[in-house]
Order: structure tokens, then C-alpha cells, then sequence
């Protein structure tokens, strides 16, 4: 659990009244933490759905390095290919063996 998760969670216990939590509470946290609205109910949904006696676990489902890896592309490539397969993008990324849409991306 990170610093911010946590800190979410104890500032929603410290405002709940009877073990439940105002509609208005969520709103309060996340402008006086400046977090997303959903992030501070999502957490709440957690920590409510955890079973009684459980540890209260509100962490990020993610496991490992979820990140989309960086695709390196040789632009030293495009001067072999001939004319005719370099005037349009999509065909370009055709004979890159890329997405049109990666290549545009680079373009930009």
C-alpha cells in the first residue's frame, strides 16, 4: 500500500460516523488530498469489502512492472526501403514491420 492509499484510508476512518461513510465525506478527501474522486471511493470500496478480521489491504491490483515496453525503431532503416513503399505512412509501416498508428506517433 502506498503512502497516498494509506493516507486515504485513515482520513476516510477518522470522518466515518457509525462505521459508514457520508456521501460528502469521498468529496472532502479527495480535494484535501487533490486525488480523483474514484480513486478515494475505490479505495473505500475495498476497505469495506475486506472481510471482518482480515488485514485491510486497499493497494493497487498490479503486479510487477505493468508497463508497456518501448518499442525502438531504426529510422536508419527507411533510407533502404525504395520510394515506392515510403510515400504513404501506412505502407511505410508496413515495411518497418510496425502499427501505422506507432508510426504516426513518431512523426509527430
Amino acid at each position: 500500500m502506498t503512502d497516498s492509499e494509506r493516507e486515504v484510508y485513515h482520513a476516510l476512518l477518522e470522518r466515518r460516523v457509525n462505521g459508514n461513510v457520508k456521501n460528502t465525506t469521498t468529496r472532502e478527501v479527495s480535494k484535501l488530498l487533490s486525488l480523483p474522486l474514484q480513486k478515494v471511493q475505490r479505495i473505500w470500496r475495498r476497505a469495506k469489502n475486506t472481510p471482518y478480521g482480515e488485514i485491510v489491504d486497499v493497494s493497487h491490483r498490479r503486479k510487477g512492472n505493468c508497463v508497456l515496453k518501448k518499442i525502438q525503431i531504426d529510422f536508419a532503416r527507411v533510407a533502404d526501403i525504395p520510394l515506392q513503399h515510403r510515400k504513404t505512412l501506412r505502407s511505410l509501416a508496413a515495411s518497418l514491420n510496425i502499427s501505422h498508428a506507432t508510426l504516426s506517433r513518431y512523426v509527430k
